[in-house]
């Protein structure tokens, strides 16, 4: 089995900024990914996207309208997946049957919850001519924030735990851990995330540092 690092927030080359980028790229399309535990997984992977970026397509299909990632973020003609759109604003994952944990940036209060939308399945193999579309059943909304700390001076932790309007369809659920750094097996690690807001990408060869809260 694979552990899975979620990628709650990412950023890449920008024109005009320093490179962020260190060593081979190595980032892949979700269905490239190599390990099936990896591919399992990501469909319990959901990004915040901004409901009015889709638009309603028949009665049980919303089509995405957003700038490309070149557009979007101005970003160097070099950049890997410019062309795809720059939708996801956060990253969240499933810990429940209708649980979500997220970076507790993305989500400071009752306010962000109520007016957050979570799209599953937002990747590249489920678009269609050059363009991405939705099924209502993969569309959630945030109905309870339980739990949140944002990083300060006294906490490092940056998480948020929140509960959907309904119980996704999808059942790999993950598992928080506050194992130390010798406690990991980097080469049992993948990460996914939606970087710049790109349809998700993983990388499954990956170095993990934990922080100062254990996480």
């Amino acid at each position: 089995m694979v552990l899975v690092l979620i990628l709650l927030k990412a950023t890449l080359a920008v024109s005009g900024m320093p490179q962020i980028i260190y060593g081979d790229d190595d980032r892949v399309e979700i269905y490239r990914a190599s390990n099936a535990y990896t591919r399992l997984y990501s469909h319990s992977v959901a990004s915040k996207i901004d409901s009015d970026s889709l638009t309603p397509h028949l009665s049980f299909i919303k089509k995405l309208d957003v700038l490309s990632l070149a557009d979007n973020w101005n970003l160097c003609p070099e950049v890997r997946f410019k062309d795809q759109p720059a939708a996801g604003k956060c990253s969240a994952f499933m810990i429940g049957k209708d649980l979500m944990a997220t970076a507790g940036h993305c989500m400071r209060d009752q306010y962000s919850c109520d007016n957050s939308t979570w799209v599953f399945n937002y990747r590249k193999d489920f678009s269609y001519g050059g363009n991405y579309w939705f099924l209502e059943s993969d569309i959630y909304k945030c109905s309870r924030l339980e739990f949140v700390v944002s990083p300060g001076p006294a906490f490092h932790l940056d998480l948020a735990i929140f509960r959907l309007d309904r119980a996704p369809r999808y059942g790999a659920k993950f598992e928080l851990s506050q194992k130390g750094g010798e406690d990991v097996d980097v080469s049992k690690l993948a990460l996914l995330g939606f970087p710049l807001g790109a349809p998700m990408k993983a990388i499954e060869h990956v170095a993990a540092h934990v922080g100062p809260a254990g996480w």
